[in-house]
C-alpha cells in the first residue's frame, strides 16, 4: 500500500468516526432542542387601527385570567392552549371580544385580537375635545358640591366570588368605614384558606377604592392630576375618560410607570352613576385591580351600590391567584 493510499484510508476512517460521533451527539442534542424549542402561544391586543392596547384583560375560562403587558401581548405555555378554547379580551372603553382558538392559530403560535371602541354620541357643544374643554365640561355637568359619603358608617355587603376559576366563596358581611379605611367582619373567612384571604382583601379594598374613586372625581384638585377626554353619550349617560398624568400618582402611592385609567359616567342630574377603573403596576410580576362600580345616593351623598372587583396577576406573575368578586352594598347606617 502506498503512502498516499494509506493516508486516504486514514482520512476516510477519521471521517467515518466523525460522522458516528456527530450522529451520537445529534441523538442527544435534538431531543433536548425539541423540548427547548417549544414556542409560547402569544396573544396580541390592538384597536381597529392597529394601535397596541396596553394592559388588556385576557381571560381563558377554566385556565387563566391575567393582564397583558404594556406592549399589548400575553404569552401562554404552548400546552395550555387547545383548539376550540375561548379567549375573552376586555379593555376600558372598548367592546368585549370573544374568539375561538383555531388549529391555524395554534400552528402559528400567535393570535391577534382587534377591539372596537364603544360607540358614543358626541355632544355638539363640545367643539374641541382637548384636555381643558373636557375638564371644563365635566365640571359644568357634575352636580355642584357633589361628594361621596365620608362620615363613619356601617354597611352590609352581599358577595359572590370566584378564585382561580374554581374556588367559590359567597355570603354576607358587615363592614365599617372610618376615615377612608374599611374593616370587614372576618368570621367565616378563615385565614387558613388562600381563597378566603383573597376575598377578605377584595371586600375591604374594594369598598375603599370605591370611596376613593368617587372622591377623586368629585374634586377638581384631584382631577387635574389626570388627562381628561370627553367621550360622548351612551345609554343616557355622559362619559369621560381619565388617565393619570406622568408623575402625578403620588397621592395614591403609585410608582412611576404605573397605569391608572378610568371611565366616569354622569347621569342627567350630574350625579356620578358609574366608574370603571384599572390600576396596573408597571411590573409584569405584580398584579392589577379592575373595578366596575355603580353608585347611588345616601343622605344626598354618593355611595357604591354594586361593584365587580377583579384582582388579576400581571403577565409574568405565575404565583398569584386571580380573584373576581361581585359585591352588592346596602344597609348603610351609623357605625
Amino acid at each position: 500500500m502506498g503512502y498516499k493510499s494509506f493516508t486516504n484510508e486514514c482520512i476516510d476512517i477519521i471521517n467515518e468516526n466523525m460522522k458516528i460521533n456527530f450522529l451520537l451527539f445529534a441523538c442527544f442534542l435534538f431531543p433536548i432542542s425539541s423540548v427547548f424549542s417549544q414556542q409560547p402561544f402569544t396573544v396580541e391586543v390592538k384597536n381597529s387601527v392597529q394601535e397596541v392596547l396596553s394592559y388588556a384583560e385576557i381571560f381563558i375560562p377554566q385556565k387563566t385570567h391575567k393582564v397583558g403587558t404594556k406592549e399589548g401581548t400575553l404569552a401562554f405555555p404552548e400546552d395550555l392552549i387547545q383548539e376550540g378554547d375561548s379567549i375573552i379580551v376586555r379593555y376600558l372603553g372598548y367592546e368585549t371580544k370573544r374568539i375561538a382558538v383555531s388549529r391555524e392559530m395554534i400552528n402559528a403560535g400567535y393570535c391577534e385580537i382587534l377591539l372596537d371602541e364603544k360607540p358614543y354620541l358626541l355632544e355638539a357643544v363640545v367643539v374641541n375635545r382637548n384636555d381643558l374643554n373636557a375638564e371644563a365640561f365635566f365640571k359644568k355637568k357634575k352636580k355642584k358640591l357633589l361628594l361621596p359619603y365620608f362620615r363613619d358608617h356601617s354597611f352590609l355587603v352581599d358577595f359572590d366570588s370566584v378564585v382561580s376559576g374554581d374556588s367559590t366563596v359567597a355570603g354576607q358581611k358587615t363592614g365599617f368605614f372610618r376615615d377612608a379605611y374599611v374593616s370587614i367582619d372576618s368570621i367565616g373567612l378563615s385565614s387558613d384558606s388562600v381563597a378566603n384571604e383573597l376575598v377578605y382583601k377584595g371586600l375591604k379594598r374594594g369598598y375603599e377604592l370605591n370611596y376613593l374613586l368617587a372622591d377623586i372625581f368629585c374634586h377638581a384638585k384631584y382631577r387635574k392630576r389626570f388627562y381628561c377626554d370627553y367621550k360622548g353619550k351612551r345609554d343616557g349617560f355622559d362619559l369621560w375618560s381619565f388617565a393619570i398624568r406622568l408623575g402625578k400618582g403620588d397621592l395614591w402611592r403609585l410608582s412611576l410607570g404605573d397605569e391608572f385609567v378610568c371611565m366616569v359616567s354622569l347621569d342627567e342630574k350630574g350625579y356620578i352613576a358609574n366608574i370603571e377603573a384599572q390600576l396596573t403596576s408597571h411590573s409584569n410580576k405584580s398584579e392589577s385591580y379592575i373595578l366596575n362600580t355603580d353608585y347611588t345616593l345616601f343622605r344626598e351623598k354618593i355611595v357604591a351600590s354594586r361593584s365587580v372587583f377583579k384582582i388579576l396577576p400581571n403577565a409574568d406573575n405565575d404565583e398569584a391567584k386571580e380573584c373576581v368578586i361581585v359585591m352588592t352594598f346596602s344597609g348603610f347606617g351609623k357605625s
